[in-house]
């Protein structure tokens, strides 16, 4: 039988929270509810999170939180990555970013990061709930993970508002949020802006199903409409990346991992039963000896 990681994956606008449980496969195994967003609600999700697990959580930080960008892939070190992203990207960048060099047929540096005051004030909001949160993305990269590999694709998806993104074999080069009424004009903007930045127009415009209504309008753009399940949740659950080399791996480290008590414990509760049992059978032949020199007498 097969045995699967679960983990508790939280997805944070600026409105909502949502939270569920998945399985590493992408599987949803429970919902755990939706909420509006204020401090306390926060908090009260956490708190049932800490109590009720998997402990193990990630989070998704909606669009409005988030920062993404691409640089021309060099073999160059963090910190000169860092220079350069923070030449486009107008927050400090100090714990709250990270960067990934995508697939050689990409060549291109990844860069993500969460806007710093809220970045910190829900750091600070996990910590005091007591929860270790294992890979923290922007909404864009793990739609962009439920994608075709290879190509260049635009995909429109659900925040507060409406999603634009465009990625080129994996890689998320740019994404716009409007109101949802202007959306069909916004539409055109961004594909001219997609076939400039990538030299190619998109192979397809990837709908969501939660507006899968308008599909009709969107087709007037000319590329081939796709429906598809752009689940937030569903594409942290199926991240991958998590070791290896800086450059390999996409991960902005949100708190650190809590040192686990459970192992000393349970060796030290091993230790103590079989030292007890061993001073119980002292005691039983103890015992022994001394009836069988009462009956001899």
């Amino acid at each position: 039988m097969l045995f699967f990681k679960r983990f508790t994956i939280i997805f944070i606008t600026r409105s909502q929270l949502r939270a569920a449980v998945f399985s590493s496969r992408g599987k949803l195994i429970r919902e755990i509810g939706q909420y509006d967003w204020t401090k306390e609600t926060l908090a009260e999700l956490l708190k049932e999170i800490s109590a009720s697990g998997p402990s193990r959580t990630r989070v998704v930080f909606g669009e409005g939180f988030s920062y993404v960008a691409t640089l021309p892939s060099t073999e160059k070190e963090r910190a000169e990555i860092l220079k350069e992203a923070q030449e486009i990207i107008p927050e400090t960048l100090e714990g709250n970013w990270d960067f990934k060099t995508e697939s050689k047929t990409n060549q291109a540096v990844q860069i993500a990061a969460i806007r710093k005051t809220f970045f910190d004030t829900f750091r600070k909001s996990f910590e005091e709930a007591g929860l270790w949160v294992e890979a923290a993305e922007p909404q864009s990269l793990v739609l962009a993970r439920l994608l075709p590999k290879a190509g260049t694709f635009v995909f429109i998806a659900k925040d507060e508002r409406t999603l634009f993104g465009a990625v080129k074999n994996g890689a998320v080069i740019g994404t716009y949020l409007c109101e949802d009424e202007k959306a069909p004009e916004v539409l055109s903007q961004f594909l001219a802006f997609t076939e400039k930045r990538c030299g190619i127009k998109p192979q397809a415009i990837y709908i969501d199903t939660e507006i899968n209504a308008q599909a009709r309008i969107f087709s007037e753009s000319g590329c081939k409409i796709e429906s598809m399940e752009l689940n937030p949740l569903r594409g942290m659950a199926l991240k991958k990346d998590f070791s290896g080399r800086d450059a390999d791996v996409m991960n902005i480290v949100f708190n650190k991992e809590p040192v686990k008590k459970e192992k000393t414990f349970s060796i030290v509760s091993k230790r103590e039963k079989v030292l007890g049992l061993i001073f119980l059978v002292g005691l039983i032949l103890v015992a022994a000896v001394f009836v069988v020199k009462f009956w001899k007498k």
